[in-house]
């Protein structure tokens, strides 16, 4: 299996309900991806996955412990088109800020269901 741990910030967090009832999170992980030639920020953003419900909001900056996933889609025009998401095991926002000494992490639920998209 591989690893990844990332630091960023939760955008468009979304808590969804499997068939079998059992609930996920998704949300848009945004990070700094360095400078433009014109010395400008970029940022970027994976989509994440974690089974189970998080307290965090958008806008918390979390690290973000998991493994990378390929995920498949077909975009409006039909072509079958393929991008890496995370799934995270830990959502960690005491790490990001260790003055602030909360406990804030949180553990994956993982389970099987056919209605995930991946």
């Amino acid at each position: 299996m591989n690893e990844i741990k990332l630091t960023g910030k939760i955008g468009f967090k979304k808590v969804i309900t499997a068939n079998s009832g059992k609930k996920f999170t998704t949300f848009s992980l945004g990070f700094y991806n360095g400078k433009d030639t014109e010395g400008k920020s970029k940022f970027g953003n994976v989509k994440t996955t974690f089974f189970g419900i998080t307290d965090f909001n958008d806008a918390d900056e979390v690290v973000v412990s998991g493994y990378l996933a390929q995920d498949s889609f077909t975009d409006k025009d039909g072509v079958a088109r393929k991008n890496l998401a995370v799934i995270a095991k830990t959502i960690d926002k005491s790490d990001f800020k260790p003055s602030a000494h909360q406990e804030a992490k949180v553990q994956s639920n993982e389970f099987d269901d056919q209605s995930i998209p991946f």
